[in-house]
């Protein structure tokens, strides 16, 4: 199985590219992407629709989870044009055929991981099934744990 994590903001996102099996993840491909300068909020968006729709025709995508945004950062414009980024996600998977396609927070993630369902259980897992897990910064690290969730 192949899984698109992504964790988008309103200046861009980070990706994670996951294959194989929950207990032996392996990652494909990663990085973090900065929005184009300058663009008006329409040509942002189909920017990022052409980006969503190549990285899922590039790595033959399955499944694509996105790491939703937690409490109060769910407030104000960045919290608008991160939706906004998260809602074309779903839109690119829906026009390639890719059913699943989910968006989860730190305490779905952790349940999913097979923790108690709360976010802090994050922090304390047992990776050493996923060791490059521990070389990411935080919003790759965060894709990565939901792309990890989704397998």
């Amino acid at each position: 199985m192949t899984v698109l994590g992504l964790r988008c903001s309103n200046h861009g996102y980070s990706y994670v590219i996951l294959e194989g099996t929950k207990e032996k993840p392996s990652v494909r491909a990663q990085q973090t992407v900065s929005s184009p300068k300058g663009f008006a909020k329409a040509p942002r968006l189909k920017w990022m629709c052409h980006e969503m729709t190549d990285l899922c025709r590039k790595y033959n995508v399955d499944a694509v989870c996105m790491k939703g945004s937690e409490g109060l950062a769910a407030r104000g414009s960045a919290f608008v044009e991160r939706t906004e980024m998260e809602a074309i996600v779903f839109y690119a998977a829906n026009e390639l055929g890719i059913k699943p396609v989910f968006k989860k927070v730190k305490s779905t993630i952790a349940k999913d991981l097979g923790q108690k369902g709360k976010a802090k259980y994050l922090l304390t897992m047992d990776t050493s099934a996923f060791p490059e897990l521990a070389g990411m910064d935080g919003t790759t690290q965060e894709a990565a744990l939901a792309a990890w969730s989704a397998m």
